[in-house]
């Protein structure tokens, strides 16, 4: 897992992201690709990004804590294409830009709005 630590000066080679932002923790990930269901391939969709969002004292406290929100960002482009090799800067701006069309309206919820106060 990556810290926020040197994270923008990083290049995003496929690794899993944390982000850390007062009690909340982001986890970006890439996807399996094994949620596209058959109407997703067909609307064009080849890949996706998965977030997770917990409470930072539930991670050090519990065994299995439980998400309290998350999503996906359905992509008609692979990651590969969009992010390889890249700054991992671009990847983050990508998920909180409130202007990407494929992301679904409920995903941007008041929680996730608390990562995008953060300065990168």
């Amino acid at each position: 897992m990556l810290v926020l630590d040197n994270l923008l000066d990083m290049t995003y080679n496929g690794q899993d992201v944390k982000l850390e932002y007062d009690k909340y923790v982001l986890f970006i990930k890439e996807g399996s690709g094994d949620n596209l269901s058959c109407e997703d391939i067909e609307d064009g969709y080849v890949d996706y990004i998965y977030t997770e969002v917990y409470l930072k004292d539930d991670l050090v406290k519990e065994e299995y804590p439980s998400e309290i929100d998350g999503g996906f960002i359905m992509l008609k482009d692979t990651i590969d294409n969009l992010f390889y090799d890249k700054p991992i800067k671009e990847l983050i701006d990508y998920i909180f830009d409130e202007n990407t069309e494929d992301t679904e309206e409920d995903y941007q919820n008041y929680i996730l709005h608390h990562f995008l106060q953060m300065q990168f």
